[in-house]
């Protein structure tokens, strides 16, 4: 990574293709996202993820029996999934307050209750409705 910031830093243009996106947000001052040949977006890492509907996410671990689902409802929420225990509530606004004041009130305290922002993986898996292929 230090060579290509060291060319770009020197006022050269670097056409970078990877399916990395965390190498892709670390380098790149645009970003093309590129699905079957064709640019389903075209801006800067941080307008990319701006842009999400689901900007924010909080994540936590599942307290035994309660259905993520009934989060839903809060006001800026967009989504909401499960996998493997790990529930992931997406949004915007204030929504790490949202939830833990719907879990408080269900008298639910998970440990690891915490805030995430969207980055280009989100983006990509948004726009394109899959996650990237190695």
């Amino acid at each position: 990574w230090d060579a290509v910031r060291a060319i770009r830093d020197r006022g050269k243009t670097v056409v970078l293709v990877t399916h990395f996106m965390d190498e892709a947000q670390a380098l790149a001052d645009r970003v093309a996202i590129i699905e079957n040949g064709r640019v389903v977006a075209l801006d800067t890492p941080q307008k990319l993820m701006t842009r999400l509907d689901t900007s924010r996410r909080v994540l936590f671990t599942n307290p035994n029996g309660f259905n993520p689902q009934e989060l839903a409802h809060l006001p800026d929420v967009t989504q909401v999934n499960e996998q493997d225990g790990e529930v992931t509530v997406y949004g915007r606004g204030p929504l790490l307050i949202r939830v833990a004041a719907a879990l408080n009130e269900r008298q639910l305290y998970p440990d690891d209750l915490r805030p995430e922002q969207a980055d280009l993986e989100d983006v990509f898996l948004s726009l394109t409705g899959h996650q990237i292929r190695d």
